[in-house]
């Protein structure tokens, strides 16, 4: 009897576990939805990025004689859903066994849960292989009590034997972060990256990208991202010889003119399923086992892939839906304009938009510590900052933005993912960028026409939330400094962030 296999459109792995199922006579479905590519702020480059993988693998599954039902934009129910339209192939073609990988996404996984009470299919839910950990073995203990990302990252490490010396870990320690934290004293040459030839099919995508969704911010070039597994290990691979020796040492610094610094840019292919989370870690432990890299810029590497990327997928199942509309600070303002134009004063905000609509990426420093950062300060809608990245990065998708946005970079869930805000002033910026010395405004100074708003914002968001985050024991000390200002500075403070917040409105921050 045959059945359908469906594949969403962050499922392109080979390793697809649905697929494992596969007989003769069996269709695989794909689809694209134009509801679900068409999102605020939605970059041309993700769109194009995401159609051109998953054409590419509809035509690899094809060439190992597969028959894939494959229906584009063009041929798509405007306002349907993936799985409204699989559900309707899947109907067409007579058939009422359904097989598919448990996508991520909570909306996903809500409707199929709904599909699958109508009673037209019968549904079988394989594991995801795109996460390292077993979602069957690991999501009870999440739902069960609360903890910490170093404490699942420490499990994780002993699970895999990832950074392991028997029951140890290698070094003696979990964790080298405070090693790769480092001041930039010295700008880096730039690192060489690779690019591949535009084939027809990304040409294609490209003019249907341009046809369909002129609106979409930023455009399709220049184009370099991979879209096959072969591709994107070639990436992994220049990666691990020629940038991740270096990764530890720059990776939380912010530099004028470099939008990748020392960073990987594998965190789409993984995302998609061009590349094994398991198999980019592993790559990464061996350069150290071959003394190509150290043991603080390997740790810290695997940790954003074996810790955060796994908890935040946890954290996201365990406190949606209400995750998506927390708002525990009560930030309220409009997301400024220039986060999709880019025209604003500051140097460092100027660079990560700019970063971000040249190439719908941007790093994670500029992503948490000037964007988010900025927007926590300044008490924009946390709603809307979610959109914003949800949509401008190629590697976001709702189960790993949702938790690094609303959790950790806006602190709008209240702590639920972060032990802290995340904010600074114009001094940590300062530290670890070369952003200020161009920029007109002074990192130095907290009020005048010349301040740089970091310093003022952030003083205000302490003051505004003090009875909160008295109670923080990492906030604690700022509440009880911002106390022991005079009067006449708390009034200072007050009035520049006036001044700012007036400017923001009027757009000539």
């Amino acid at each position: 009897m045959a059945k359908a296999i469906w594949i969403f459109n962050d499922q392109c792995c080979l390793t697809n576990s649905a697929l494992a199922s596969w007989q003769d006579e069996d269709l695989i479905f794909m689809v694209e939805s134009r509801k679900e590519l068409d999102l605020p702020f939605t970059h041309q480059k993700k769109t194009a990025f995401i159609l051109a993988v998953n054409r590419t693998f509809a035509q690899t599954l094809t060439s190992q004689g597969k028959h894939v039902v494959y229906l584009d934009v063009l041929h798509s129910q405007h306002g349907w859903t993936q799985i409204e339209q699989l559900a309707a192939l899947t109907k067409e073609y007579h058939l009422t066994e359904v097989w598919l990988m448990r996508p991520k996404s909570w909306v996903q996984r809500h409707e199929l849960a709904q599909l699958e009470k109508s009673g037209l299919f019968q549904i079988t839910l394989t594991r995801d292989t795109n996460l390292i950990s077993d979602e069957a073995a690991m999501q009870p203990w999440f739902a069960a009590k609360s903890f910490r990302m170093e404490t699942f990252y420490q499990k994780m490490c002993r699970q895999t034997g990832l950074l392991m010396d028997g029951a140890e870990p290698i070094g003696g320690s979990y964790n080298f972060d405070k090693a790769n934290q480092q001041v930039l004293k010295k700008v880096p040459a730039k690192l060489p990256r690779l690019s591949f030839k535009k084939s027809a099919l990304l040409l294609a995508v490209i003019a249907d990208v341009q046809r369909h969704f002129p609106h979409q911010l930023g455009s399709c070039d220049p184009f370099y991202f991979s879209l096959t597994p072969e591709q994107a290990r070639r990436e992994l691979d220049h990666f691990i010889m020629h940038i991740l020796p270096t990764f530890g040492q720059y990776q939380d610094n912010l530099i004028l003119g470099d939008p990748y610094v020392s960073h990987s840019l594998l965190s789409a292919y993984i995302n998609i399923g061009l590349l094994d989370p398991l198999e980019v870690c592993q790559a990464a432990e061996g350069a150290y086992f071959r003394h190509h890299a150290s043991i603080e810029t390997v740790e810290g590497f695997i940790r954003q892939i074996l810790g955060w990327r796994e908890y935040m997928f946890y954290k996201y199942l365990t406190l949606m839906p209400g995750l998506e509309k927390a708002n525990h600070l009560q930030a309220h303002r409009p997301l400024p304009a220039f986060y999709w134009t880019g025209q604003t004063r500051l140097r460092c905000l100027a660079q990560a938009v700019a970063d971000t609509l040249e190439h719908a990426y941007s790093h994670h420093i500029q992503r948490l510590m000037v964007t988010a950062n900025f927007a926590t300060l300044a008490q924009i809608d946390p709603h809307q900052v979610h959109q914003w990245y949800l949509g401008v990065y190629a590697d976001a998708w709702d189960w790993v933005e949702i938790p690094n946005t609303i959790g950790m970079g806006l602190f709008a869930d209240g702590g639920n993912i972060a032990s802290k805000p995340y904010i600074s002033s114009a001094a940590y910026l300062n530290k670890m960028s070369n952003a200020c010395g161009p920029c007109p405004y002074d990192p130095k100074a907290l009020a005048g026409e010349n301040a740089c708003p970091f310093n003022a914002l952030y003083w205000h968001f302490i003051a505004t939330h003090q009875d909160t985050l008295q109670h923080n024991t990492r906030m604690a000390m700022i509440v009880q400094s911002y106390r022991k200002f005079d009067p006449e500075k708390q009034a200072t403070i007050a009035r520049q962030a006036d001044a700012i917040f007036a400017k923001l409105k009027a757009g000539q921050l």
